[in-house]
């Protein structure tokens, strides 16, 4: 399921995935991402078997995405808003 955080800030549940079969989703996600000339979107994913914590895992996955906006920033710095 995909809910929109804020903005352009969108989080997609995966429940009842495998972590293996999650992984081979985020690595489609990604593999569309490189096709482009600019990554269009920053990917923070997380998974875990279970938590009762939202909040953190919202946190952890959201300093993923801004660790690769990183890269893609120092990559493309004309990009950076």
């Amino acid at each position: 399921e995909v809910f929109r955080l804020s903005g352009d800030e969108f989080i997609i549940f995966s429940i009842g995935k495998t972590k293996e079969s999650f992984l081979e989703d985020i690595n489609q996600l990604k593999k569309l991402n490189e096709e482009k000339e600019f990554p269009y979107a920053s990917l923070g994913f997380l998974w875990r078997e279970s938590s009762d914590n939202l909040e953190s895992l919202l946190k952890l996955a959201e300093e993923e995405m801004y660790q690769e906006k990183k890269i893609v920033y120092e990559k493309f710095p004309e990009y950076k808003r």
